[in-house]
């Protein structure tokens, strides 16, 4: 095997221990510890804020105000496995075509494929990013409007100052790392079958 062909074949195992990353430790491991830690409320807690809530008088529709909490809390779990998800098997997708296309020795073929592929996956990363960015200061402008008192303490942990709390920056760091890193590896497989850098 040539240096070039050596070189391509090691960015391409580099790609799938990318996309494994991606798949495993980021939309499986990852998401599910930030989804449980900082998005799943504890154990009796609405009933509990329900009815400190009522006892104190701080809002005179406590059960609703926490049901608004709630369906947030949902939503935001949602949003993070959906796009977790789906972005990592696009990613492990995308490598997968390009290795059918290698070990076909269509090298054209899959630089071609990879041209795109890589800008794809940068792209969906930045939009997944931008989404989960937007969905937290949406929930944290409406985190003005609940009474102190009526706010359970998951909710009020989660989106009091959400662009600084430590689980969604763990989060978002290893969405930009693991999927940045992807893109990098298949975006250099790329240019190595193109010029043979």
């Amino acid at each position: 095997m040539s240096d070039r062909g050596r070189r391509s074949f090691y960015l391409l195992v580099g790609s799938w221990a990318g996309a494994a990353v991606s798949v495993l430790l980021f939309a499986w491991l990852t998401t599910d510890s930030y989804v449980t830690s900082q998005l799943t409320p504890l154990p009796g807690e609405s009933q509990r804020t329900i009815q400190e809530c009522t006892a104190s008088a701080c809002a005179p529709d406590a059960a609703g105000l926490i049901s608004k909490q709630l369906v947030a809390l949902s939503n935001t779990k949602s949003l993070a496995y959906d796009t977790a998800w789906a972005i990592a098997i696009l990613a492990a997708a995308f490598v997968l075509a390009a290795s059918v296309l290698f070990l076909r020795r269509q090298h054209h073929q899959a630089a071609s494929f990879l041209n795109v592929a890589w800008k794809v996956l940068a792209g969906a990363t930045v939009l997944v990013l931008v989404s989960q960015l937007v969905n937290l200061i949406r929930h944290a402008s409406e985190l003005t409007g609940i009474p102190s008192g009526a706010r359970t303490f998951t909710y009020a942990n989660a989106f009091t100052s959400p662009l600084t709390n430590f689980g969604h920056v763990y989060y978002l760091g290893w969405l930009v790392a693991v999927l940045g890193v992807t893109a990098l590896l298949m975006r250099s497989l790329q240019l190595s079958l193109t010029t043979g850098r």
